[in-house]
């Protein structure tokens, strides 16, 4: 988390960026399940080829979907390959506080070709930075930094919450920019906490939230520049209901939501395989449906 300020005349956030600011609730759901979940639509998938000719254009989420933080998953490669084999567009969308470039060079690292996508589009690529304001920026959670080109100081998350109180407290609390929204990703088997953790309890302090990646539409706006495709050919693939199922129904493009990635755990029946009620449970308790569902990402 980078905390700067200028000297001078303060200028409001909302002065660089109109209309885009969130209150103590995060982005407003505009895609509501019917009333009673039992008469879903979704259809479940066993692998992309099920999806035919349909579309164009992929929206792919990186982590809980290509990789966990670690090591690919089996089939993501082959999966994303055989994408790019269908003459389709795939773009990576990711809430990552990094530029793309970084996205690109690191997806090397877990077996993927860049050559197989057109591109990438970060939370960090689309954020503005104002010159002239008070903000905080949140972009990870081990850390704060003062100044720029400061060292940062390894800090505890409820120490950082410490700062984030001390913050709120003032005539004219900062705002606070958020560079990546994500609350949790995966790392290994473990869900560890990211940078929207933070913005939600700073929110919940009363502090102005301005969210710049999924599921807030401007990422998506960037995203569907860069393919060039009309959204009814364009379908996202994400493991997070909150962000990437979210934000492809804000965006108004269809969605696969990968059942195996940050909602593995609050599915999984005793034996292990996707337990059905879960599901529509969590569906309920997000209040957003995607329209497909498939265990992991393959062909």
């Amino acid at each position: 988390m980078f905390c700067a300020a200028k000297a001078g005349g303060r200028r409001p956030l909302d002065s660089f960026v109109t209309q885009r600011w969130r209150s103590s609730t995060l982005v407003t759901k505009r895609c509501r399940l019917r009333t009673t979940i039992c008469m879903s639509s979704r259809r479940q998938l066993s692998g992309l080829h099920e999806l035919g000719n349909r579309y164009q254009g992929v929206l792919l989420d990186q982590f809980g979907v290509l990789h966990d933080g670690q090591i690919a998953y089996d089939d993501a490669a082959s999966a994303v390959k055989w994408l790019h084999e269908q003459d389709m567009k795939v773009l990576i969308v990711s809430n990552s506080s990094k530029r793309s470039t970084n996205a690109l060079q690191r997806i090397q690292q877990f077996g993927f070709n860049t050559n197989w996508f057109i591109g990438a589009v970060t939370s960090g690529e689309v954020v503005q930075e104002p010159s002239d304001a008070d903000f905080i920026l949140s972009h990870g959670t081990e850390a704060l930094g003062q100044q720029e080109g400061t060292e940062a100081q390894a800090m505890s998350i409820k120490a950082i919450k410490a700062v984030l109180q001390v913050c709120a407290q003032q005539a004219r609390p900062p705002p606070m920019v958020v560079a990546n929204p994500d609350v949790v990703t995966v790392s290994g088997s473990d869900l560890i906490p990211m940078p929207g953790t933070l913005a939600e309890y700073y929110a919940g302090l009363g502090g102005k939230i301005l969210w710049m990646g999924k599921p807030d539409p401007v990422i998506y706006k960037v995203a569907l520049q860069m393919l060039q495709l009309p959204k009814e050919k364009v379908i996202a693939i994400g493991d997070s209901l909150q962000h990437d199922i979210q934000g492809a129904c804000n965006a108004g493009v269809d969605s696969i939501f990968i059942s195996g990635g940050i909602h593995a755990k609050d599915i999984a029946a005793t034996n292990g395989e996707v337990d059905e009620e879960k599901v529509l449970q969590l569906f309920q308790q997000h209040q957003v449906e995607p329209t497909y569902t498939m265990p992991a990402l393959r062909i």
